[in-house]
């Protein structure tokens, strides 16, 4: 099969011709405006170069940046209409509301809430209403908008919601495009939305280049199939990309990953992708690039559902800047980049007659690299050209050092331009350096060889049979298997490229989310290329000539008369743009200021930045568990946006007779971020509490947990109602169970309480024999009649049992976290460390990279285990973590070093972010962090309910590792603004 790879990368267009597994001809230059022009020059010289006209070619692949970078510099995107079927769950949060607000105005232009949508379980949560959607689509054309989306609530199990909507949609307003949620994406329904808005936002402008691409073929005279690569490697139809732009937006790196396995025919190798500004590293699994272990990924600061390489970013490219300091004729403290020269290398580097000294002067200077001007650099200190590639080595070897997953040799392959910097005999960690040829070209080689590929990623139940799951899978290999053939990939060649089963907690039977990735190599239909391969056969070599004449010609006609009047179109679009973020600049941002606000009645008043350290804070108080607060701390921003105040009253001064409930969500946190809270689950509760007590006052409410997404949920709820959250709670982190609230074990009653769903539903518990029997009757309720969700108001907490069971200050604490992580990024100093020097007591126990990883779904709960082979300091060394939700023991080299009710948390080791038990995957460079548990917790008996034993670990003792301290006060350590 004779085709073209082309990678249009943010500096440099790729192309290639091959033919089989052979590469004819390659080509690479700086990446044009507009970027078909570079394209179309790229295919005309690899075409010159192989000696082929536009009839032999039987398809073209494309891999391209032009439309995530379109994005991120909100450049030509149009307005969308939101619609989410969403019932009355989720309207605690609007569409967009997440988003940096410069997007969010510029692509939103109308959101609406409708009936519909469906239960985890498959039962509706409310009727589809088709009025509701006409009326909805009046709005719409009114607005003249043409692009719109439809997200259902769990609409990746049962799409019909969205499916019907459509219907009506391109019914009432024909001229519209939609894109459709389940298409893009799994459970998360803000991640999704905010994939399918995107998507909208870019269809019209990847619908206008593709075909103006392929218009431009057309004229060259070829006949042949054009496709484009996705971000897992595989490729799309034409008719797909102009659909689904976003499915391109990383198949830069992916390209890379794969064009390196290719040239080199090895399968599992580390990938180290060298530029001009940076070196990417990533990982080969089978042949494909390691994802990326966080369930969202962000793309201008909005979270979205994309899978993406796994891939290390550091600051070592040709043109990284090389600075140093000569001291009694020695050069010490030698550094590279971050900064680079970029696109000015051949300006500014000595090499190239300029001034600046970079890498690639080094490597010339070195002869080892076969470009630019030797005698420019002929006279560099030897000394400096030895350092500097010393320090290179280092950077490298500590790059791929966090991206292995064991002490065993990877192969190491070296692509990129940038690759001709490194010397072909190097070695890395034991590993030979592998420099394939064609390496320079690498992300078109992925892109010519892609195959066709279907994924699968669904969350189904199971019996407790092993024979269930197994006919799951089975069935769901099937359905890949017939769809990639039916996409166009040789029978034969289909094989299953990756597997993954994620248990979920807090489901009825057994839960998991599978997630199953197909290929095979694609098959060209020789009749579809119009019998192209008989002409080929007859076509003499003089005929070949004077086509290949008249193909040249052709290229220099349109590029004349076509790519011109491209170029003049986005030039204008782009003056159109650089006015509207004129426009932006000249709009005020508020200042983020080091204070607090406190109002005249002495509570602190929360702002945005309050909510986001808040959150991430309680995240790292979670112990791994509780679910993550990322969701409430959008609702808790939405309150604050709508006028309403979160006010936070300190415990210093309550009264013994003071009343307060303590409330929570409950359910699976897997259902709660796709089945948001509405706002009515947790204040319907309460309401009911207010009733079954007379009460006419309530002082406040607080947390069942500062651990996890419950922290920010009396906060939203009491904003509402008009209620102060006081700064405590009864667990110091999260724990799965009610019996392990410190009021319930010190003899406070559980009940009555009262339990409610989105629909204000509601249940009151007047009585339980103890906490483990209302925590199984919680749990039933909510799994089998409110939909996996709900809200809880448990009994009324007086002052006095708050000064003497309760641990105060905790929001202080967790506000404070998320504040010295905040600030560290700032700064650029090292987070995790940051959060120790700051005087919180705990200390980091490990650090390394996560490569075993058990788990298994019992009674409700996600239990397992992690482990993480040691670097740095921890080199040699293995730390086993045992978790039933939360993090429980942590073990290094098989001896105990902490055990629950310390916490135990698992964060990113360059951010600090903090990862819950369902986000931990494979290979994932983390720090584990641990924090002393409070003297109310380490007694015999709260240990009988919260300790190792309690867990089920019979032969492990609780032991505390550090002494405790207990949290300050906001009031007593920050500068206040009294408003």
């Amino acid at each position: 099969m004779i085709r073209i790879g082309i990678d249009v990368g943010s500096t440099n267009t790729d192309a290639v011709l091959a033919v089989g597994r052979e590469v004819k001809s390659s080509h690479k230059e700086t990446t044009t405006k507009p970027v078909s022009i570079g394209v179309i020059k790229g295919i005309e010289t690899v075409l010159k170069k192989a000696k082929k006209t536009p009839k032999e070619i039987e398809a073209i692949m494309i891999g391209t940046t032009q439309f995530v970078n379109a994005f991120i510099e909100k450049k030509h995107l149009k307005k969308v209409a939101v619609l989410r079927i969403s019932g009355p769950s989720t309207q605690s949060i609007k569409g967009c509301s997440s988003w940096p607000q410069d997007l969010a105005n510029k692509v939103c232009g109308f959101f609406d809430f409708l009936p519909g949508g469906f239960e985890y379980n498959g039962e509706l949560i409310s009727k589809f209403d088709e009025e509701e959607i006409k009326k909805a689509c009046e709005k719409i054309k009114h607005l003249k908008i043409t692009q719109v989306t439809l997200t259902g609530v769990f609409s990746p199990l049962n799409p019909e919601h969205e499916l019907k909507a459509k219907q009506i949609i391109k019914k009432e307003i024909p001229s519209c495009q939609v894109t459709m949620s389940h298409k893009l994406g799994n459970i998360g329904i803000l991640e999704r939305e905010n994939s399918a808005v995107i998507n909208s936002s870019l269809q019209p402008y990847a619908s206008q280049n593709i075909s103006q691409i392929e218009q431009i073929l057309r004229d060259f005279g070829f006949i042949c199939p054009l496709y484009f690569t996705q971000n897992d490697g595989t490729l799309m139809t034409v008719k797909k990309a102009k659909k689904y732009p976003v499915l391109t937006f990383s198949s830069g790196p992916t390209n890379s990953m794969r064009g390196a396995a290719f040239l080199s025919n090895i399968k599992n190798a580390i990938v180290c992708d060298i530029g001009g500004l940076s070196a990417d590293i990533g990982v080969l699994v089978s042949g494909f690039p390691r994802e990326t272990g966080l369930i969202s990924n962000s793309i201008a600061g909005i979270s979205t559902s994309f899978r993406l390489p796994d891939v290390l970013s550091i600051g070592l490219g040709g043109g990284s800047k090389i600075r140093y300091e000569e001291k009694n004729g020695k050069i010490e403290n030698v550094t590279i980049g971050p900064d680079s020269l970029g696109h000015l290398l051949e300006k500014k580097g000595i090499a190239f007659g300029g001034d600046v000294l970079c890498l690639s002067d080094i490597a010339i200077s070195k002869k080892i690299a076969n470009f630019g001007n030797f005698e420019k650099v002929s006279s560099l200190n030897p000394e400096l050209i030895e350092k500097c590639y010393s320090k290179m080595f280092e950077m490298l070897e500590t790059a791929i050092d966090q991206m292995k997953t064991s002490n065993e040799p990877l192969p190491i392959l070296l692509v990129g331009g940038g690759a001709a910097l490194i010397p072909e005999d190097a070695v890395i960690l034991g590993s030979k350096l592998t420099r394939p040829k064609y390496f320079d070209v690498c992300n078109a080689i992925g892109a010519v060889n892609a195959q066709i590929g279907h994924s699968i990623d669904q969350t189904c139940t199971f019996s407790n049979e092993e024979d269930s799951r197994n006919k799951v899978l089975k069935k769901l290999e099937e359905e890949a298997r017939e769809k990639v053939i039916l996409n166009g990939a040789i029978k034969e060649t289909v094989k299953v490229a990756d597997i993954e089963d994620i248990p979920l907690a807090y489901l009825p039977g057994k839960s998991s989310r599978i997630k199953l990735k197909v290929v095979g190599d694609l098959l060209i239909d020789r009749k579809e290329s119009k019998g192209n391969q008989n002409v080929n056969e007859n076509v003499n070599e003089k005929e070949k000539e004077n086509e290949q004449i008249e193909v040249e010609k052709s290229f220099e006609s349109i590029t004349i008369q076509k790519l011109e009047n491209i170029f003049k179109e986005e030039q204008e679009m782009e003056k159109e743009q650089e006015m509207e973020n004129e426009m932006e600049k000249e709009i005020p941002k508020e200042e983020v200021k080091d204070r607090i606000l406190v109002d005249k009645n002495g509570y602190w008043i929360l702002e945005e930045k309050d909510i986001h350290f808040i959150a991430t804070g309680a995240a790292i108080l979670g112990s791994g568990g509780g679910g993550s607060p990322k969701i409430n701390s959008i609702r808790a921003i939405e309150v604050i946006r709508s006028g309403k105040q979160i006010k936070i009253k300190s415990p210093k001064d309550i009264g013994d007779d003071e009343k307060y409930l303590m409330v929570a969500g409950l359910g699976s946190p897997a259902v709660a971020v796709e089945k948001i809270f509405s706002g009515e689950e947790t204040q319907t509760s309460i309401e009911a509490m207010k009733n079954v007590y007379n009460l006419d006052h309530l002082d406040g409410l607080i947390p069942a947990e500062i651990g996890g997404l419950n922290s920010l949920e009396p906060m939203i709820v009491g904003a509402r109602m008009g209620l102060p959250t006081l700064s405590c709670d009864s667990m110091s982190r999260a724990f799965p169970q009610l019996n392990q609230v410190s009021f319930f074990i010190y003899g406070q009653d559980p009940f009555p309480c009262a339990i409610s769903d989105e629909r204000k539903n509601s249940v009151i518990v007047h009585h339980a024999q103890d906490s483990k029997s209302l925590e199984g009757m919680m749990r039933s309720l909510v799994a089998f009649n409110f939909g996996a969700i709900a809200g809880v108001a448990l009994p009324v907490i007086t002052g006095e049992m708050i000064k003497k069971y309760g641990f105060l200050n905790t929001i202080d604490q967790a506000w404070r976290i998320g504040k010295v992580i905040h600030q560290a990024k700032l700064q650029k100093v090292d987070p995790v460390k940051a959060i120790f020097n700051s005087g919180q007591n705990g200390k980091v126990i490990f650090v390394g990279k996560i490569f075993e990883i058990e788990r298994r779904t019992t009674t409700g709960f996600a239990i397992g285990s992690v482990r993480v082979q040691g670097f740095d300091s921890f080199a040699n060394s293995e730390c086993k973590v045992d978790f039933q939700n939360e993090n429980l023991i942590a073990k290094i080299d098989g001896k105990t070093v902490v055990t629950t009710p310390d916490i135990i948390v698992f964060v990113e080791t360059l951010t600090a972010h903090p990862i819950t038990t369902e986000d931990l995957r494979y290979g994932q460079r983390v720090s584990v962090l641990a924090f002393p548990a409070p003297p109310l917790l380490t007694n015999e008996k709260a240990l009988a309910h919260v300790g190792p034993k309690a867990f089920g670990f019979k032969d492990e003792e609780y032991k505390p590792f550090a002494d405790y301290s207990a949290p300050s006060s906001v009031f007593d350590t920050e500068k206040i603004e009294k408003i």
